[in-house]
């Protein structure tokens, strides 16, 4: 029997705009071709990946204009 993780885990709800979404949906085919399958979990890795490198940048910065964002 597997080993459950009872550890508490966050989902994030992001929602795209069209053109986001548009870029990122076309991301993926061409990854896809490339690999000849669509990775498992790719769009998860992708958000965690980015959300990695923005906190990376702006983890003590607390005067970030988000409205800019």
């Amino acid at each position: 029997m597997a080993k459950r993780n009872n550890s508490v885990k966050e989902r994030p709800c992001v929602t795209l705009s069209k053109q986001e979404a548009e870029r990122f949906n076309a991301y993926i085919i061409e990854l896809s071709k490339k690999k000849g399958r669509v990775p498992a979990g790719v769009r998860a890795k992708i958000m965690r990946m980015a959300l990695t490198e923005w906190l990376d940048k702006h983890e003590r910065d607390f005067e970030v204009n988000l409205a800019e964002h």
